[in-house]
């Protein structure tokens, strides 16, 4: 069996019948398993190639990711230890051993039961994860690195190439259909999580790690009370997606609504209004949920309703593309000007009684003074002016 056929036809997670489904009926027994894949799922806001995270479905957790054209899938495997100096050996990982008195199956490794996504999504299988709360045997880390440095199999030597060796020969010999350069492909995919967080963190420690991912991968900058609240909320969608019942022959778009995490999901749980910051992602916002968390902010604290704030941002999309038209005119000063006085109406106190009248006061006489000197392009219009407003609101925010 090739390592990766290329030629095969791209394959769904509905596709391929599940291996790991015990813990959806299981599910208070896997809260560590809930809270790493919930970690996973804050990721999404990075608007990259990640698009969704599959919970308890192949694995305790699925990352899939789209590479060009291709759906490509990052499997997690997740093994916690109460006793906080455990270390996991190379028989924990491999169930094999480098003696003849080893009696064990390399069926009751860990790795035996990740190599199963190589073999059923060949080149669609990225990569698969060990993540645990403790660490691994110095001998495990040692191997997985001397396969990761090595480009084939006879670059091993010393202790890597003979625990290579009898691994190979008791995966072949389980599984006939394998090869050493089989085995040695899907090792180059295997990874380590070690000390992934404490097994028994506090509801403020696991706020804490969902806060630092936030800021690592939006830059929005929540406090604590706020991050407590979105890490109960994911934890808990990822746990109702792990138990959530399934059915055989059910079909992709059903698997991933009731087995999967999307960006949108997340975004739910987020003190900001779905619709503005899918109207910023879609127009190509690279900072999409931080703008449309400052523009939550703002506008709801001068009397916005959710719905006014999603027609808001379309507002800010508006001026956005108008200014990149406008770029290059001879005009350029004169929006200058319309941005600086834009400027000084977010620096006054819009929150009190007549904030909001006085803004859109204040914002008509802007249009009417700068049309008539912007007419050259596409006409200035109010929703352009009132993105511009818009435009210096979250640039002060973001400059503090």
């Amino acid at each position: 069996m090739a390592p990766d056929d290329d030629e095969t036809p791209s394959i769904s997670l509905a596709d391929v019948p599940a291996r790991e489904v015990a813990g959806r009926d299981t599910g208070n027994k896997y809260f560590y398993q809930y809270k790493k894949a919930a970690e996973a799922a804050v990721e999404l806001l990075e608007d990259g190639d990640a698009k969704l995270v599959f919970c308890d479905m192949h694995d305790d957790f699925v990352i899939k990711r789209l590479e060009g054209t291709l759906d490509v899938y990052l499997f997690h495997q997740v093994k916690a230890k109460d006793k906080k100096n455990h270390l996991w050996s190379f028989v924990d990982v491999f169930a094999v051993g480098l003696t003849k008195q080893f009696k064990g199956s390399c069926a009751d490794g860990f790795a035996w039961h990740m190599i199963a996504h190589q073999k059923s999504f060949s080149n669609q299988c990225k990569g698969v994860v060990l993540v645990t709360n403790v660490l691994f045997n110095d001998d495990v880390e040692e191997f997985i690195e001397a396969v990761l440095v090595a480009s084939t199999m006879t670059d091993l030597g010393g202790k890597p190439k003979k625990q290579f060796s009898a691994l190979s020969d008791a995966y072949v010999a389980a599984d006939p259909t394998f090869t050493p350069e089989y085995v040695f492909a899907f090792l180059k995919k295997f990874k380590l999580h070690s000390l992934a967080g404490p097994l028994d963190a506090s509801d403020n420690e696991d706020a804490s790690v969902i806060l630092r991912k936030v800021k690592e991968f939006s830059e929005v900058d929540l406090n604590l009370s706020q991050s407590k609240t979105v890490a109960e909320e994911l934890i808990n969608l990822v746990r109702k997606r792990s138990t959530a019942k399934i059915h055989a022959g059910i079909s992709i778009e059903e698997l991933e609504q009731k087995t999967s995490v999307s960006i949108n999901d997340v975004v739910s749980v987020f003190p900001i209004t779905a619709d503005a910051f899918n109207i910023l992602r879609q127009a190509g916002d690279q900072r999409a949920l931080l703008n449309a968390s400052i523009l939550q902010r703002f506008l709801g604290r001068i009397g916005y309703s959710n719905e006014l704030i999603s027609l808001a941002s379309v507002c800010k999309v508006e001026w956005d593309v108008w200014y990149f038209e406008m770029r290059h005119t001879p005009v350029q000063p004169d929006i200058q000007f319309l941005l600086a006085r834009c400027e000084s109406l977010v620096r006054q106190d819009l929150s009190g009684s007549g904030g909001l009248s006085k803004m859109h006061l204040e914002l008509g006489h802007l249009l009417s003074e700068f049309a008539p000197k912007l007419a050259v392009g596409r006409p200035l219009t109010s929703n352009i002016v009132f993105g511009a407003f818009l435009s210096r609101v979250v640039n002060l925010e973001i400059n503090k």
